[in-house]
């Protein structure tokens, strides 16, 4: 799990690094081949210490695929950015419904059919990458380099993306422990998997009801932010 983790924050970096310095397509593809190249091998080889590497590879992949979505999402210019992403973590959300879901019923079966499942929607994935992101996006930094000189940051405004990045940290630690021990806890406790599947689909759909009444708090945001992302701070 730490490894995954490790992987996945690399993939982060290494990817946001590439769609602002090569090329946003091909940053795209190379986080989909690494994700779905793992799953595939899974379906055949899935026992130690293969599943730990393959599962970490995978999870690098992930982690640039999370971030050229993001990416992709801020070079959409007929809606609000805060729209894009709201729809963005809704689709994720209905994802960790249906994946959970599938989960607690297909790996009682074979694990195989799970990997199996798993890479049918990977291998999607990439084909959608491969055929519809065949499009370069400027990044936000290359789109000011070109248009006007570097203005240097307010203290206010570097003092707010401070705070959220603590504050996104502090919440991705409470979440990691979650988790990491409810798994092991609940199989202690003798719950079985199915379970444990059908908590996260819980999660998800709370969290899918949740986020509408969450974007109505939107108005009271204590900053504004215009289709430019340049953000005013009250």
């Amino acid at each position: 799990m730490l490894l995954i983790s490790v992987a996945m924050m690399f993939g982060n970096y290494i990817g946001g690094w590439l769609f602002d310095h090569w090329s946003s397509y091909r940053t795209a593809s190379l986080g989909v081949i690494c994700s779905t190249i793992p799953i595939v091998l899974l379906i055949f080889i899935h026992g130690w210490p293969w599943y730990a590497l393959l599962m970490i590879i995978n999870s690098f992949g992930d982690g640039i695929n999370m971030t050229i979505v993001n990416s992709y999402g801020t070079a959409v210019a007929d809606h609000p950015a805060r729209f894009v992403f709201n729809y963005v973590y809704m689709a994720f959300n209905v994802g960790v419904v249906l994946g959970t879901l599938l989960v607690g019923i297909l790996l009682p079966i074979s694990v195989v059919l799970v990997f199996s499942v798993a890479a049918a929607f990977y291998v999607g994935l990439t084909l959608m990458v491969l055929f519809t992101f065949n499009i370069e996006v400027r990044s936000t930094e290359q789109q000011q380099t070109k248009a006007s000189p570097k203005v240097k940051g307010r203290p206010k405004f570097i003092t707010l993306v401070v705070l959220i990045l603590v504050n996104v940290m502090t919440i991705h630690i409470s979440y990691s422990l979650w988790e990491s021990v409810m798994a092991v806890h609940m199989t202690n406790m003798g719950i079985p998997f199915y379970a444990y599947s059908l908590l996260w689909t819980l999660n998800g759909i709370i969290i899918i009801i949740g986020q509408p009444l969450v974007n109505k708090l939107s108005p009271y945001a204590p900053f504004d932010a215009d289709c430019d992302g340049n953000i005013d701070l009250c």
